[in-house]
């Protein structure tokens, strides 16, 4: 639990996992926002290319062989992004979904801690628009 946890406040508890995750969850995302958005969209246009060559060409030919195997690869890959980032929208939704509900009955809570849970609610929405952004532009 972080600093910010109280043992008998269920939203605190909740609180200070959620930091954790929303953590681990932006340093993802932005790991691919920055190193792979490049990757993927040229991934994406090479296989483009492939499957009108290879129409267009003889499929037994080694190099076009060779080129199948890179494509679907790279589609694996581009597969793998697409499903982890979809992944990191409905965390971050789901997440969005109960900090709004928490900050929606501020009884529950000390007054201090409203604030921070606004904060955190913001971020979180933030990250989900951002995700579910890129999410549909990328791929």
């Amino acid at each position: 639990m972080t600093a910010f946890a109280y043992p008998k406040d269920i939203a605190w508890e909740f609180f200070s996992d959620f930091t954790d995750l929303a953590s681990i969850t932006a340093m993802e995302l932005d790991n691919i926002l920055s190193n792979r958005s490049y990757e993927t969209e040229g991934l994406k246009r090479l296989i483009t290319k492939i499957n009108k060559d290879i129409l267009e060409e003889n499929y037994r030919d080694t190099t076009a062989v060779l080129t199948m195997n890179a494509a679907i690869r790279m589609s694996k890959l581009i597969q793998k992004d697409y499903e982890f980032v979809n992944e990191v929208v409905e965390k971050v939704k789901e997440i969005n979904d109960k900090l709004t509900e928490i900050c929606k009955n501020p009884k529950q809570l000390k007054e201090t801690n409203i604030e921070e849970l606004t904060i955190m609610r913001d971020f979180c929405r933030n990250l989900y628009k951002s995700s579910a952004y890129y999410r549909d532009t990328v791929y």
